[in-house]
């Protein structure tokens, strides 16, 4: 008895387990992932973590961060300074919404999906 409900319900978990798997399995997002390397000793995770990295190569819907971003980077003193810079204004455009954020502590500007929802086309 215990193996006919067994395949009965053999299709379910098939298409569960194939869900699941999609989802850690996207080859060009891990490649992205790893390239970034490891974490840099002595700077924890957090807000501080990163600066000047891509943020929404991990902190999107496909991980591995749990925060989602729809916006996130590090602004910089200019083009050829590596310098980070707090309380910048920034002004974001896109199809249906003009929105202002400022960076903050290491210059970093990071919104959530609740805070900016971008649309295309966005500049």
């Amino acid at each position: 008895m215990r193996l006919r409900a067994l395949y009965k319900s053999a299709p379910l978990l098939a298409v569960v387990a194939a869900a699941l798997a999609s989802c850690a399995m996207d080859p060009v997002h891990n490649a992205a992932v790893n390239a970034l390397g490891g974490e840099i000793g002595g700077v924890p995770q957090g807000e501080y973590h990163r600066a000047g990295q891509p943020c929404t190569t991990c902190h999107s819907s496909l991980g591995p961060a749990k925060t989602t971003f729809t916006m996130a980077g590090t602004v910089y003193f200019g083009p050829t300074k590596a310098i980070g810079v707090d309380n910048v204004q920034v002004i974001m455009v896109d199809s249906l919404t003009r929105a202002t954020r400022r960076t903050r502590n290491a210059s970093e500007l990071l919104l959530t999906a609740e805070q900016y929802n971008r649309r295309s086309p966005f500049s």
